[in-house]
This record gives C-alpha cells, structure tokens and sequence, in this order.
C-alpha cells in the first residue's frame, strides 16, 4: 500500500514540475517575440514625421536640381591626408527647387516637400542628404524660397553624414527639418494674379540692357530711379493704363509678399 502510495506522489510530483518548466518556455518565447515585435516597430524618426503630418501631397513641379555633393566627413578636413580622403566615401546631397499651388496649406506643403524626397529617394538610394526649395510663382526660382524648406539629414543635422553612414545607407537617425513660411496658407496681403503680371513686367522692363547705373535696379519710387527707369516704368504703365505711382505701390506689395 505505501509503495503505491509512494509512486502516485511521485507521479504528482513529476507531472507538476513537467508544468512549471512548460509555464517557464511558455513565457520565454512570449518575452522573445514581443522583443522581436519592439524591435520590428522601431522605425526611423522621419517615418515617425510622417504619421503626424495630416494632410495629403499636392501636385508640384520640379523646376531645378542640382548635385551639391561632399566628401562624407567625420572630422575637420584638413585632419585627412590625401590618400585617406581619396578613399572616403561621397556623402550624396541633392538640392531641389519645386513650385507648388499658391493655395497650398502649410501641412499640404509639409507633405508635398516629403513627397519630393521619397520620389528622388526611390529613384536613388544612396542618395545621402536632400534639400527642398518650395517657391508659389516660377519666376521666383532664382531667389530664396517664398514657400518653405526642408532638408532630410541625419539627426536633423545637415553636417551629420559620416563615412559609416554613407557607405551603409543607414538611415535610422535620419529627421525633416522644416522652415514654413507664415504666409502659406494666408490671403490677407496676396497680390492678385493681375498685380503678380504688372510686376512680372515691370521686372523684365527694368532687366533691359542700358541702365546708365552699369547694373539691374528696381525702385520703388520715383526718388531712388533715374530717368532711363521712369522712362521704362512709364512703359509698362502705358500698358496696363495705369500711373507710375501705381507700378511702385504693385512692386511694393508683391516685393513685401515675396519676402513676407
């Protein structure tokens, strides 16, 4: 009777320590794969950006481009010898100038210059720092952004490319950095598109060659132009049926809205 007794509490006790070492793997692959799902949810800050811009891209037009790219460095230039330099890798940067639709809001425009960099980032991905330019009007290109800017670099830091960084297109640190412009998105102040062409023209008549100053001047009232601008500002007054006074307050608005 007590060997049977014996063997049944050995049973008991077998089958309660098979449970607990089950319990204890149970949990152990629980705790692995909810740190397999931590780590495959971890994603770059600039993807997090982009969950919290709430609007969806508008149409742009891609008006300028240029490849502005650099050694990829991680101390002062002169610190490198010639041959350490010639064999660190390129930090690939791209600079590109867009015009968007004057009605733009600024989170469309915050989505619209995101857009520009996942477009030129699928075309090349090696593609190692970007800088956008957003302007409202073509004819502004040449000059500061009138819209906004945003640049896509490590850290937010547009000096933040090191040779590790550009050889194994880590991009996990990478940010947007954005500088929009109070104005997008307003209509006190804008100019009309009528006001936008008498400037247009006044621009160009004034960008003739002759000036007797030897340089392109563009004044905004009859103290600071000589004759040959009175005479040239006339001519686009003439055209549109206007005064002179009249082109000086459009070029004033328009030039304030442009810097605004």
């Amino acid at each position: 009777m007590k060997k049977l007794l014996y063997i049944i509490g050995g049973m008991i006790i077998l089958i309660i320590i098979i449970a607990i070492a089950s319990g204890g793997e149970e949990k152990k692959q629980t705790t692995l794969e909810t740190g397999s799902t931590s780590q495959q949810q971890e994603i770059p800050p600039f993807q997090k950006q982009e969950q919290n811009i709430k609007a969806q891209p508008r149409e742009y037009t891609l008006v300028g481009e240029e490849d502005i790219s650099i050694k990829a460095l991680d101390k002062l230039l002169s610190e490198y010898t010639t041959d350490e330099l010639a064999q660190l890798p390129m930090n690939i940067r791209m600079e590109y100038r867009i015009v968007v639709p004057s009605d733009i809001s600024k989170e469309e425009l915050k989505a619209t210059l995101v857009q520009v960099i996942k477009d030129k980032v699928n075309e090349n991905e090696d593609i190692d720092e970007i800088i956008v330019f957003a302007y409202d009007r073509e004819q502004d290109i040449d000059g500061a952004y009138t819209f906004g800017r945003v640049e896509w670099c490590p850290g937010g830091d547009w000096a933040g490319v090191t040779p590790a960084i550009a050889s194994s297109n880590d991009r996990s640190s990478y940010k947007y950095v954005f500088d929009i412009k109070e104005k997008v998105g307003e209509e006190e102040g804008k100019p009309t598109e009528k006001e936008f062409e008498i400037y247009n023209a006044y621009w160009e008549k004034l960008n003739e060659p002759g000036n007797p100053r030897g340089y392109e001047n563009h004044p905004l009232s009859d103290e600071s132009a000589n004759s040959w601008e009175k005479e040239k500002i006339d001519e686009v007054a003439k055209l549109y049926n206007i005064t002179r006074q009249e082109i000086y307050d459009i070029a004033t608005k328009v030039t304030f809205w442009k810097w605004k």
